[in-house]
């Protein structure tokens, strides 16, 4: 499986993907940046304009979703908030 996602921004795409979730950046050309995700090969494909989907586009299972949560926020990521489900002072 390849999964796709798109940004209007490469730079910070290569940031948040590369540094922040370092994820190994396998290809940078004027299409997409192309991870490996743990096996899963990851295009973020180079748009001119995004309009960003209302759900979810990706995820990961992971073993403590605390702990994760938190590294993320050290890292400088901030967990969105949703109308209408219930989530605790971390987000979660």
């Amino acid at each position: 499986m390849i999964a796709f996602v798109a940004t209007a921004r490469p730079d910070e795409a290569r940031k948040f993907y590369g540094e922040i979730l370092e994820l190994p950046l396998v290809a940078d050309d004027s299409f997409a940046l192309v991870y490996d995700a743990h096996g899963v090969t990851l295009r973020v494909t180079k748009v001119a304009r995004l309009k960003p989907a209302p759900r979810t586009v990706l995820g990961w299972r992971v073993m403590d979703i605390r702990a994760i949560a938190g590294e993320l926020a050290r890292r400088g990521v901030a967990l969105d908030r949703f109308d209408g489900l219930n989530q605790d002072a971390d987000g979660l």
